[in-house]
């Protein structure tokens, strides 16, 4: 358990330095480096769920390319994640509660696939 809150805390910190690092400039990804390869999808979409949340142009990189960063990780790990950044995001009025709410809700859905693979049932 010491290590999950290690991890969230740092997580946290980690999206929050970035967000706040950002006022002066075009939020890009939450890495700093530009995407080439952007989602520009219409709407935020976390494993195969829509999230109905609009897929903005945040500097070079998207909403969705920020909150894909998080996909390396899974089940709990996955939603801390989505929800260090929303959190950030919210903090910096780039998306409102209810986006953030509708990114959660979707990230949550992970844990209960937790240990499929995408695509099983």
């Amino acid at each position: 358990m010491k290590h999950a809150q290690a991890f969230f805390s740092l997580v946290t910190l980690m999206s929050f330095l970035f967000v706040a690092g950002c006022e002066n400039r075009d939020l890009g990804n939450l890495s700093g480096t530009d995407c080439p390869e952007s989602d520009t999808s219409p709407t935020v979409v976390l494993r195969g769920c829509d999230t109905t949340v609009a897929n903005k142009q945040l500097g070079e990189c998207t909403l969705a390319d920020v909150l894909k960063e998080c996909e390396p990780a899974v089940g709990e790990e996955f939603a801390r994640c989505i929800a260090a950044k929303t959190n950030a995001l919210v903090d910096q009025n780039v998306i409102a509660g209810q986006d953030k709410g509708n990114i959660q809700i979707c990230a949550g859905d992970d844990r209960e696939t937790e240990g499929e693979q995408p695509g099983e049932e």
